[in-house]
């Protein structure tokens, strides 16, 4: 039992390591993406856009959707849904299909 044991504990600390490799690339990937738009290079910011932040935004909506439907019980006799909906639905939806590619402000 003791060797099963060790060996989730090393898996787990394993799959941190790999986790924190991960973190480091997408904070990297951040950090040039605001860069390269301080310097108006487009490519690059763009290339971060599509595989950064609209996978996120999607996730977004996804996660959102979800929260919005157990919400709902909650939402419904406040008459507040709309709302929730544009914050946890629409706004994330609008991010990732609508909006321009490298405009984040939107």
């Amino acid at each position: 039992m003791g060797e099963n044991s060790r060996w989730r504990r090393d898996s787990r600390v394993q799959q941190w390591r790999i986790m924190k490799k991960y973190l480091l690339i997408a904070m990297i990937g951040f950090v040039s993406s605001s860069t390269c738009l301080a310097e108006d290079w487009q490519p690059v910011a763009a290339t971060g856009d599509v595989l950064i932040w609209r996978p996120l935004s999607l996730a977004s909506t996804v996660a959102g959707s979800a929260i919005w439907l157990v919400s709902l019980p909650v939402t419904v006799p406040s008459k507040s849904q709309g709302k929730v909906f544009d914050t946890m639905v629409k706004r994330p939806f609008k991010a990732t299909f609508t909006r321009p590619v490298v405009d984040i402000s939107r």
